[in-house]
């Protein structure tokens, strides 16, 4: 695979929806039934992150009875969690950080690979692997569009997810920006909307991103 072929390859993935949900679940049932809701919401795209034991499992469950969403995996930290999530059914991986071992070994599988980096050097570590798509964690710790905007200056050609305190309040802010092309949201899926009882309130929850969106794209 060329490296411009696999540079277009993660930009697709970063095109699917502005907006990405980033959570982890408590069961297979429960990742399934906000997985409907975030349908219906016409979200396209969801973060599994590897941050519970059954993540892998969960991941599995949504790719096998929810192929109509795209599946990445989130806190990929070494090159045997990518081989993990890739067997589980993700379509894409990201990572709070960015190594040698993990650019390579997603480059050697043909394996879409969002790396995170938080500074110039890391984007240049990235760029010389042949990637152009990064993930920007933790952006509101690291200064948020502020910092983003200077951190990206000097690398005009690459674009970025960033993730980390990013909410309703803000999260247009950086989709502004023109080289953002999607953000990553943990509240999208906040804890006190994951109740059977509250699938109406998360469905309204979600309106109120996706209304803010259609708004901009409109005028």
């Amino acid at each position: 695979m060329s490296l411009s072929a696999f540079s277009s390859l993660k930009s697709t993935a970063l095109a699917i929806h502005p907006l990405i949900p980033v959570a982890h679940f408590e069961s297979t049932e429960q990742a399934l039934a906000l997985v409907d809701v975030l349908l219906l919401a016409e979200f396209k795209m969801i973060e599994v992150t590897l941050r519970a034991d059954n993540s892998l499992q969960v991941m599995e469950a949504i790719a096998r009875q929810r192929p109509e969403i795209c599946l990445a995996a989130g806190t990929v930290l070494s090159v045997k969690q990518l081989q993990q999530v890739q067997e589980a059914g993700a379509q894409y991986a990201l990572s709070p950080g960015i190594s040698s071992e993990l650019l390579i070994a997603a480059k050697q599988q043909k394996f879409a690979l969002i790396p995170g980096v938080a500074t110039p050097s890391d984007i240049m570590l990235g760029l010389a692997h042949g990637y152009v798509d990064f993930k920007f964690f933790p952006a509101e710790t690291l200064g948020g569009v502020a910092s983003l905007k200077a951190l990206s200056a000097p690398f005009p050609q690459a674009r970025f997810c960033p993730t980390g305190g990013i909410d309703l309040q803000n999260f247009m802010e950086y989709l502004a920006l023109p080289m953002v092309a999607c953000v990553g949201m943990s509240q999208l899926l906040p804890d006190a909307l994951r109740g059977v009882d509250q699938r109406s309130a998360l469905a309204a929850h979600l309106r109120q991103f996706t209304h803010l969106l259609r708004a901009v794209h409109d005028c």
